[in-house]
């Protein structure tokens, strides 16, 4: 498996309190991680680090082994998509033209839509459930649709990198496995690999193939998901007992 994301040495933190100390990390093609911690202990600050959005104290991060800050804007969103944890949308856009806007990374400025581009926002659409909501107005739809929309919009974008802050807020149950499933689905397809902030260690175990826990006072523990996702690991990530139970043979996490 080729190396897409490559982080060594990175020291980052938030409001003085670390994030993470010395954290090497080696993300492939084909995998999928979630990234797990407590509230507050600073995922989306190591996401918008990884993105370039925010500058690391210390530490390289570097995609298809090129530093992150070395890409220009529009090169850097083709191969690299962010799923942040809540837009506001407060310019009165239609779901399509949500879509369209996605395409932006591929295009050139002036360049006239071709069918292909159509075709692409269609299907995004039609895969998170939204067909039927054309011409609705993005600010009209409910917390739940409105993260479907945003997962759609990544899907036009296409990425390799595929940066998920929280995915599934908002959803119920039934779009959480479905949007999951899609996400990692959509990754695969195109060879690349998937990072996701996500707090139900169940829907960890199954569509990750490794974690990365972030423990609080810069300590963390990375590495495959059947040897994190442990009833004393997770116990230690949410500072509360978690047991392990097997149900049809497979392992099922609830708090005492």
């Amino acid at each position: 498996m080729s190396a897409l994301l490559k982080i060594e040495n990175l020291n980052v933190s938030i409001a003085g309190k670390p994030v993470c100390r010395q954290l090497d990390w080696l993300v492939s093609a084909g995998q999928h991680w979630a990234v797990m911690g407590l509230n507050g202990v600073g995922k989306t600050t190591l996401f918008n680090t990884i993105a370039g959005l925010s500058e690391a104290e210390a530490g390289n991060i570097s995609l298809l082994n090129k530093a992150i800050n070395l890409y220009e804007p529009q090169s850097r969103a083709q191969l690299l998509g962010y799923l942040l944890q809540s837009l506001s949308y407060e310019f009165p856009e239609t779901v399509w033209e949500y879509g369209i806007n996605a395409l932006h990374p591929h295009i050139n400025r002036w360049e006239n839509l071709s069918a292909r581009h159509h075709d692409s926002v269609k299907q995004a659409l039609e895969l998170t459930g939204l067909s039927s909501f054309h011409d609705r107005l993005v600010n009209t739809l409910s917390g739940g649709e409105r993260r479907r929309l945003e997962i759609s919009g990544l899907m036009v974008q296409n990425p390799l990198l595929w940066l998920l802050d929280e995915p599934v807020n908002h959803l119920d149950l039934h779009h959480q496995l479905q949007m999951m499933e899609l996400l990692v689905k959509s990754a695969d397809a195109r060879n690349g690999a998937t990072i996701s902030i996500l707090h139900d260690p169940n829907l960890v175990a199954r569509y990750c193939s490794h974690v990365l826990m972030l423990l609080g006072n810069g300590n963390h523990a990375l590495g495959e998901t059947q040897n994190l996702l442990n009833e004393e690991y997770l116990s230690e990530l949410f500072q509360h007992p978690v047991n392990a139970i097997k149900h049809k043979g497979k392992l099922l996490f609830i708090a005492e």
